[in-house]
């Protein structure tokens, strides 16, 4: 954990007046804007976190860099002149809208990365805790994410992979952000949170590419809240609810269908809260990978318009001030590296070797995966140690069920504080071989006893 005091938390941040004086129509319905206003000269110590995921960049100075060359409103390009006066921008935040596109163009890496703090609700009923975060932005042809990810206007298998693990790292970061900031606390977690990305931000693509994208969505979300359910039963009574509106919305229908334990779908406002002194109460924000918190404002009917702006006066018992949770208000950033859970169920495993070395072993394609039968059998029950960041020395008993290991004609399980799954074949190899290792070189280990693997092997920490 570090905490930061960047250019944009400086004395000189400017004056709520001052923001919002960049836009060319008003962001706030009037009563709104005097909450705001009051909160903004009330609240002196504004502080902020911005989570991200140990795999992703670990430069402090890009995030901080990457929040001070956001523009006030994005939808798949800067909306300079029709939405905010771009010599007003330069004036009060000290750089132009053409500054930010060439930091955009020239950056290397695609950072992501959540905002979290707590907003308090106008009706004075209470507080919440938003996660200000984003999808992959097809909104528009032109945007860095259609080029990215669609360099030839459709999905192949290989962009739809990377499509898949990016909206993976997306539900990691929100899941272990909130997993973080609920630890120590006895209450329950309720987490609202809408399809991200599945809605304006699919605008630029035809209904086939829409539709691939909605299974490549649900697939991360399996395989995020399967991966995470060590973690997700440290958090008491734990609820995370997907809401939609557009009760035809076809995902409302194929996650219902997953039977994922803890979540749930509903055709409702995301926004219809009901804080308890009993309950944390978490809503995901949509925000835009570009934009300031609140984007279009009370005239941008997305989610990231209602929840921060009460776009469309539809949403008046949410009204909050989380406006103020933009970088150049923030008094202070505390920065936070989450760690992604060993995914059991991907077959991502950690080793400790006889000498306590760690290793983490990732099966990538079990048709390449050869063992050479020898005199090295496990016993009838054996145990090695799996561990990840949220499950340290917890134990993996492996079943021999087969009597011999050329033949595969029962299912193997593994079980796991008294909890067990279905092992593939190559899984039960894997495991198999782990026991008999005596070497924590990684040739070594590839290499060993003539067999192949088609394995990545890497010392934890460079993951």
């Amino acid at each position: 954990m570090s905490y930061c005091k960047p250019e944009c938390c400086a004395s000189s941040k400017p004056s709520l007046d001052d923001v919002l004086s960049i836009y060319t129509e008003s962001f706030f319905y009037p009563d709104h804007e005097a909450f705001l206003q009051k909160q903004f000269e009330s609240k002196t110590d504004r502080k902020i976190t911005l989570t991200h995921l140990t795999t992703d960049c670990k430069d402090k100075d890009l995030y901080i860099s990457h929040l001070r060359h956001r523009v006030p409103v994005y939808f798949g390009e800067s909306m300079v002149a029709t939405h905010y006066d771009d010599k007003k921008f330069e004036r009060v935040m000290n750089r132009s809208t053409a500054e930010c596109e060439n930091m955009w163009a020239m950056q290397k890496e695609e950072l992501l990365y959540a905002i979290i703090a707590e907003a308090q609700l106008m009706s004075g009923l209470g507080s919440v805790i938003i996660v200000h975060t984003w999808g992959v932005n097809f909104e528009h042809t032109g945007s860095a994410d259609y080029k990215r990810y669609l360099p030839h206007g459709r999905f192949d298998s290989t962009s739809g992979l990377i499509y898949t693990r990016r909206y993976e790292s997306i539900f990691y970061l929100i899941l272990i952000s909130i997993f973080e900031r609920c630890k120590g606390d006895a209450r329950d977690v309720k987490v609202r949170c809408p399809f991200i990305g599945m809605g304006a931000y699919l605008k630029a693509l035809n209904s086939k590419s829409r539709y691939t994208a909605y299974s490549w969505f649900v697939r991360a979300v399996r395989t995020v809240f399967s991966s995470c359910r060590a973690i997700i039963e440290q958090m008491p009574n734990f609820q995370f609810v997907f809401c939609e509106m557009d009760s035809e919305h076809p995902l409302i229908e194929n996650l219902k269908a997953q039977y994922i334990p803890n979540v749930s779908v509903k055709n409702e406002n995301l926004m219809n809260i009901s804080p308890s002194d009993g309950t944390i109460e978490f809503v995901v924000n949509a925000w835009d990978s570009n934009s300031f918190i609140g984007n279009g404002g009370c005239t941008d009917t997305t989610v990231d318009g209602f929840i921060v702006a009460n776009a469309g006066r539809r949403n008046n018992a949410f009204r909050n001030d989380s406006y103020l949770h933009n970088s150049f208000f923030a008094t202070e950033i505390n920065f936070r590296s989450l760690s992604i859970p060993v995914p059991y169920d991907k077959c991502d495993y950690a080793y400790t070797s006889p000498n306590g070395e760690r290793w983490f072993i990732l099966l990538t394609e079990k048709t390449n995966l050869e063992v050479r039968a020898d005199d090295r059998k496990p016993t009838e029950q054996t145990t090695i140690t799996v561990e990840s960041p949220f499950c340290q020395g917890s134990g993996l008993k492996v079943c021999n069920k087969t009597p011999g290991f050329r033949t595969w004609k029962s299912r193997h399980t593994a079980e796991r504080n008294d909890r067990a799954w279905e092992l593939t074949e190559s899984q039960y190899l894997l495991l198999w071989f782990l026991i008999g290792i005596k070497t924590t070189s990684a040739t070594a280990i590839k290499d060993a006893g003539g067999q192949k693997w088609a394995a990545r092997i890497h010392k934890m920490g460079q993951i």
